[in-house]
């Protein structure tokens, strides 16, 4: 996990980085984080590590890049209906002797919106990150389900 969530994004955020700034191109690079890398997850320490470092990667080399044009920010994302997500609500169904519609009933009632997040409402995030109104080394949190 550490190495797909950090090693990973920092090399290819090095790698896209360097090409952007030899072409004279300038910028956004967008990362994903995660609502964990701002606040912790219950039995999911090392995933929520993995997402704050992916925040700080992103301030750091905000820092970095903006010099030469290019702005790097992220978008954190909570809960959000995806296969993914589904997947994991149904091997915590399982392990929990529940169904799967119980098990996502259940952490949707723990959603202050009382239902998953979109993922287009993450794109739409993305997107504005990625254009030139943005602003330079913040997270973004794109959710219905955060405090």
């Amino acid at each position: 996990m550490t190495a797909v969530n950090v090693t990973e994004l920092f090399f290819l955020q090095q790698a896209v980085a360097k090409s952007m700034i030899a072409a004279g191109c300038r910028g956004a690079i967008v990362n994903i984080a995660s609502q964990a890398g701002r606040r912790g997850e219950a039995e999911s320490a090392v995933y929520a590590a993995t997402k704050a470092a992916v925040i700080r990667i992103s301030q750091s080399a905000a820092l970095t890049l903006i010099s030469k044009g290019v702005r790097v920010n992220a978008v954190a994302p909570g809960n959000i209906d995806t296969p993914l997500w589904r997947h994991i609500d149904k091997v915590v169904a399982e392990h929990e002797g529940l169904e799967i519609d119980q098990k996502m009933a259940e952490v949707a009632a723990t959603i202050p919106y009382g239902r998953f997040a979109d993922p287009k409402g993450v794109a739409q995030v993305a997107i504005f990150l990625a254009s030139q109104r943005a602003v330079v080394g913040q997270t973004f949190m794109s959710t219905v389900a955060t405090y």
